[in-house]
Order: C-alpha cells, then structure tokens, then sequence
C-alpha cells in the first residue's frame, strides 16, 4: 500500500508516474487518491501520449482504498504491466513499470527512488513522444555530428 504523508490538509500525491523516454527519466506525474488519470492520445485525458499505437482512452490508473490500480480501457494494443499483457484489473506497488504505445511509466512512491534506477533504452519507442520530446528539435540548418566532423576537409 502507498500512504499519502500527513499535512495540515493539503491534498498531496501518494504515489508517482515517471516517464521514461529516449532511454532517460524525463517527466513526473503526482498521482492523488481519488483523482483516476487517464492515459491515452485524446487531448482530454491527465496524460496524453502522442503515438498512433496509443487508443484515445488507453488505460486508466485509480486508486481504491489507500492502493493504486491499473486497468486496460480496451485499447487496440493494450497496455503492459511489467513486461506482461494486462488482461484485468490489476493492483500496483512501487516499482511496477506500465509500457504503452513504447513509453515505459514507473510507479513509485518517492521521487528519489528513482536515483539509479535502469532503465532498458529498447523500451522507448521513437515514435512515440511527449512534451519533453519535443523540448529541442534541431532546425535543418543545424549540422548533424556527420556534417559537422568531415575528416577529409581541412581544419
């Protein structure tokens, strides 16, 4: 079970979805008792994933109780809870990964258990970004390492 910490009544996140993109954790998402997050490619949804192998509503996370649950909303190619198929509902404790679409979600708890954590860069799915994907997009002007290290022009 994930324990949201005592405050003077603040709503505070119990829980924790780090994104992994491009082989490196690159987003946080607070997870609160009580407000379900929807991920999927329709812009209403908490977390929206821009992929054509992500549905519009592709999965939902809630929590029931003091745990947290994952469950597929029928998508096209289904959610992975980690690395196997999920077919029901299922209860989730820190350090479960959930795959969608390419992009690898972790649950944790705390923010600093992610410190060291690995993650498999094979996992991410090029196709597939999020708002930090698209924080730097090289312009055309812009020389690649190729262009810019010729060992047959002069220095």
């Amino acid at each position: 079970m994930i324990e949201a910490p005592m405050d003077s009544g603040e709503i505070t996140a119990s829980a924790y979805l780090v994104v992994a993109s491009a082989g490196s954790w690159c987003d946080i998402h607070s997870l609160v008792p009580g407000s379900p997050v929807v991920i999927g490619r329709g812009g209403e949804n908490q977390i929206v994933l821009h992929s054509n192998r992500c549905s519009r509503r592709h999965c939902e996370i809630f929590s029931k109780n003091g745990d947290w649950f994952v469950r597929d909303l029928d998508s096209r190619n289904g959610t992975r809870l980690n690395g196997h198929p999920l077919k029901n509902v299922k209860p989730l404790i820190p350090g479960d990964r959930i795959e969608i679409a390419g992009t690898v979600f972790l649950l944790t708890s705390s923010i600093c258990e992610i410190e060291g954590e690995s993650l498999d860069a094979s996992i991410h799915d090029p196709d597939t970004t999020t708002a930090v994907d698209n924080m730097h997009q090289p312009d055309d002007n812009e020389p690649n390492e190729s262009e810019s290290r010729n060992p047959d022009r002069p220095i």
